[in-house]
């Protein structure tokens, strides 16, 4: 998982234009968390195996993205969906949007 991690952090700093070590660290917790929480919504049984899940995530790579970078573009507007200044407009999607396409798990017992 570290290289998955490791891999998309990469992507991310080009993609966001970050190079600030501080500004990095934010970012690598953002990633990691969008992880966790998709892995949540996945709703991985107990029983997968590491490698299972390593290989279904990497799926939802574009998802575990869309949501670090939501997540930290965020920061400081926590609560916002929209903002107007200066007469410029912004309106966010809804940060569900980025959990489109992911089906939990169901086990039938």
């Amino acid at each position: 998982m570290e290289d998955l991690i490791n891999e998309l952090l990469e992507e991310l700093k080009i993609e966001l234009e970050v190079v600030e070590e501080s500004d990095i660290q934010i970012l690598s917790i953002k990633l990691k968390n969008a992880i966790r929480e998709i892995k949540l919504a996945r709703g991985y049984d107990t029983s997968f195996g590491e490698d299972f899940i390593l290989n279904d995530i990497q799926k939802y790579v574009s998802n575990i993205k869309d949501l670090t970078m939501y997540d930290y573009v965020h920061i400081g507007m926590e609560g916002e969906n929209n903002h107007d200044e200066n007469g410029i407009g912004r309106t966010w999607r809804n940060r569900k949007s980025c959990f489109d396409g992911i089906v939990k798990f169901c086990n039938v017992y």
